[in-house]
Parts: structure tokens; C-alpha cells; sequence
């Protein structure tokens, strides 16, 4: 059966006919492998009347079996003491491939299928011996902390040739080489396949993600320094995710379900954030390794501004209770401390909600805009007034100005030189001329045209 899963392994992909015509001839139909092969001998490519891909079909590739044979490699290895070993071949030779430095100054290959090796040198020899005058080969490998085979010899038919096992995808580095009377002996440096997988592992993949899901959400929160208790729910919610049997999460009615559980358990963590802030109690794991603004940091950036505007508010105003004008004190510290950098626009916005947003949007007008570039695609968080309501939306800039870092005339921003002398022209022919006359008028359609910039509602995020 050793023959048949390494014909598989190596056969199945490979365009090699002596590695096709093996793999069909041991793991197909007897009448398969006839009618495929034609009259070809197993190193041409094969003549039949079927072709290689009609052929895999019928083709067996004891798919279970091999992955079942690799996880207990994997397994076991971790507990094989590491040593030198060895296997032989006879009547052959290493390919050039194999010899030869690569582009990279890499010597060796990549044993597809599984690698028989010996612990017991002799053993290997009387592999290599041949029967027919040809080269004799004795690999050497040495074993590493990482790179481990599996020692089966307690389960081996054959229990005397000290077996270990490396599982497919072993890569083998030529070190060097030399000869001892009529062997050559190859050194080998291995590196085994670290991607494998048990079967443990992959049955309990969903698990694994869903667990990995809870824990970024935990660190994400912890980050911040929040006192240990108020993570309970991302606790709670894990050792429960970790006590359910990994093929429960296989079920994508269970998956999705456990996926809610994990985004309630998140948003019961904001909420006792908020709660407990609102109660004046302590949110920090010790005071002196955290902050309160970068809990709200933390926070503004999950999309929970409510929760960062009440922790900015508690910790702005030193523990006082205030209830009038703090929005616009709050908003007034962001725009002149913080100049609304992220993620501080979107807050902004949840701040400058229903009356209070005319007070709060007048304070953004103040923001020194040389250090933004508002070109088409940016996008923006726009304050619409119309009909006598205000709002914010988020928006896409469709035409903006080419730079902002550049000329500014008071608080009006120019993206060049010659757009502020124009400008400067059309505003002095507007001295002493009413609202409605042309050169008013002109002026209008100047900046309309040249210092505007339009936006799309409705496809921006709060940058």
C-alpha cells in the first residue's frame, strides 16, 4: 500500500510518463491501466486508446487514508528524538536538478510522496547495494528541532529497520557529498512540510477561525487597558466556543449563529463600557498604564462613537456633571486639539447631531485645510443644510481642487497662483457693488467653478 499512496503523490500532477504510467498501472482498473497504456513501455508516454485524464476517473487516490497516514507524522514527530538518519537507493543517480544550484543557491528538491528513512546506517547500505554493478547512494539526513520525521518502528512490519517516517512535501537540501569505499554518501539538510495539517485541524478549522474571531476582538479592547471584568462576555463567550465539539461549527447554520453570539458578546463589552461610564466608575486596568482618550480612541475606531463620545465627556470634564454646552466644548477639542485627524471625523458627526449641529459644524470651518488633498475619490464626511434641517453624510469627492497645499487668501484656499491673482482680480471689481450686480455675479460663478468642490452622498466612510 506504501507503493500505491507514493504513486498518487507523485503521479497525480506530475507530467514525468514513467510517474503517470506507475500511479495508473497500481491505483486504477487493471483494464484501465491496459486501455491507457497502449503499447508503451512505463518510461514513454503512454499510447492507448484513453487518455490521462480520462483514465483519473477510475483513478483510486486514497484521498482519507494518505491524510490520515500524514496527521499521525505529524503528530508523532513532535515526540521522535532528533538523530541522524538514512535511506538508500540503488542503480541510479541524482538529476541535475537536484545537483545543481538553483537561482537562488538552493541544492535539492521536494519528495512529493512519503520518505522512508532508518536510524541504523547498515540498513541503509543494504538498500543501496546493487545487484546489477550500478551507483550506490546513501542519503544522510540530519534531523532538526523543527524538522522531524516520525520514528514508527513500533508500528513498522517490519520493526527491525528503525523506520522514520517523513510525511509528503519534504524538502531535501544537498550539503554535500563524498565517498566511503563503493558508496557515495549524500548529506541532506530537511525541511518538512510546516503547512500539513492533522486531522484534528482540519476538522476544527471553523472552530479555530470562530476562536481567533473572539480573540482579535478581545485584544483589540485590551489594547486600550479596560479593567478585566468588563471583558467577560469575550471570555465567556470562548471557553464556551472552545467546549463545543470543533465538527458543530462544520454546520453553517451553527457557524453563523456562533458568529452572532461572538458580535453580541463584542457589543455587550461597549455596552457595560458605556454603562459603567456613565456611572462614574473606574474603566481602566490600572490607571497608570492606560488612558481614558485612548480608550475612546479604542472605541471610535470599532464604530462605537457613542461610547467614545461618553468617555471623552467623563474624562474632559475631570468626573463633573455637565448637561449644557458640553457638545460643543467636546467638538471644540476636537477640531482645535485634535484637528479632526482620524478617527475623530466620524465622532464628530455622531456629535453634531439634530440642533446642536449647526453650533458643532461651524467649528470645522476653523480647521486649517493646507494639510488635506481633496482631489476626486477622496472620501469625506459632508455637512448638508437645507430647508432648515442640518445633517452629515458620508460622501465621495467628485471635483475637488488639484491641492490644498498651497496659496491661501484669509480663509479661502487656492490650488495655485494663478487661481488667487484671478481671484483677486474678479473680488476688486466687487468693491462697493451690490448683491446682485455682474461682477458679484462673476465672482460667485468663479469660485462655483474653480474653488468648489462637489461631493457624492452616500459613498464616503467619515476620512
Amino acid at each position: 500500500m506504501f507503493v500505491k499512496y507514493n504513486g498518487v503523490l507523485r503521479g497525480l500532477r506530475s507530467d514525468t510518463p514513467l510517474l503517470r504510467n506507475t500511479m495508473i498501472s497500481l491505483c486504477c482498473p487493471k483494464a484501465v491501466a491496459d486501455a491507457y497504456q497502449g503499447t508503451a513501455n512505463k518510461f514513454q508516454p503512454a499510447n492507448g486508446t484513453i487518455s490521462f485524464d480520462e483514465a483519473k476517473k477510475s483513478l483510486n487516490k486514497y484521498a482519507t487514508t494518505i491524510h490520515a497516514i500524514s496527521s499521525a507524522i505529524v503528530k508523532l514527530s513532535k515526540l521522535t528524538p532528533i538523530n541522524k538518519v538514512f535511506f538508500g537507493k540503488a542503480n541510479g543517480s541524482m538529476p541535475e536538478c537536484f545537483v545543481q544550484a538553483n537561482e537562488q543557491g538552493v541544492r535539492g528538491g521536494v519528495e512529493l510522496g512519503f520518505q522512508s528513512t532508518t536510524y541504523d546506517r547498515d540498513m541503509a547500505k543494504q538498500y543501496a547495494r546493487s545487484d546489477k554493478g550500478g551507483p550506490s547512494i546513501v542519503f544522510e539526513v540530519q534531523m532538526g528541532m523543527v524538522d522531524r520525521g516520525a520514528d514508527i518502528s513500533a508500528l513498522s512490519q517490519y520493526p527491525g529497520e528503525k523506520e522514520c517516517l517523513f510525511a509528503p512535501l519534504t524538502g531535501f537540501e544537498l550539503l554535500s557529498e563524498r565517498v566511503e569505499g563503493c558508496i557515495q554518501v549524500v548529506e541532506l539538510r530537511v525541511s518538512v512540510n510546516l503547512n500539513a495539517l492533522t486531522m484534528d485541524e482540519v476538522i476544527n478549522k471553523m472552530q479555530r477561525t470562530h476562536v481567533d474571531l473572539l480573540q482579535l476582538f478581545k485584544n483589540t479592547i485590551e489594547y486600550a487597558k479596560v479593567h478585566p471584568a468588563i471583558l467577560a462576555p469575550l471570555d465567556k463567550a470562548r471557553l464556551d466556543a472552545e467546549r463545543r465539539e470543533g465538527a458543530w461549527f462544520n454546520n453553517s447554520d451553527n457557524f453563523r449563529a456562533a458568529t452572532a453570539e461572538a458580535f453580541k458578546a463584542r457589543d455587550d463589552v461597549f455596552g457595560d463600557l458605556l454603562k459603567k461610564t456613565q456611572e462614574g466608575k473606574d474603566l481602566l486596568k490600572k490607571p497608570d498604564e492606560g488612558t481614558m482618550e485612548d480608550m475612546a480612541i479604542m472605541c471610535a475606531r470599532e464604530g462605537q462613537h457613542d461610547v467614545a463620545i461618553a468617555i471623552l465627556r467623563s474624562h474632559l470634564s475631570n468626573g463633573r456633571s455637565e448637561s449644557n454646552g458640553w457638545k460643543e466644548r467636546l467638538a471644540a477639542w476636537m477640531v482645535e486639539e485634535k484637528k479632526l485627524a482620524p478617527p475623530w471625523p466620524a465622532t464628530f458627526v455622531r456629535l453634531a447631531a439634530d440642533e446642536e449641529a449647526d453650533k458643532v459644524a461651524s467649528l470645522a470651518r476653523g480647521i486649517n485645510s493646507s494639510s488635506v488633498e481633496l482631489v476626486a475619490g477622496t472620501r469625506v464626511l459632508a455637512y448638508v443644510s437645507a430647508a432648515g434641517s442640518q445633517s452629515w453624510h458620508p460622501a465621495t469627492v467628485r471635483r475637488g481642487l488639484q491641492s490644498l497645499r498651497s496659496l491661501s487668501r484669509g480663509e479661502r484656499i487656492f490650488p495655485d497662483m494663478r487661481t488667487a491673482a484671478q481671484y483677486g482680480q474678479l473680488e476688486g471689481k466687487t468693491w462697493g457693488k451690490p448683491s446682485d450686480s455682474p461682477e458679484v455675479q462673476a465672482l460667485k460663478a468663479f469660485e462655483e467653478k474653480v474653488m468648489t468642490v462637489d461631493v457624492v452622498l452616500g459613498e464616503g466612510d467619515g476620512t
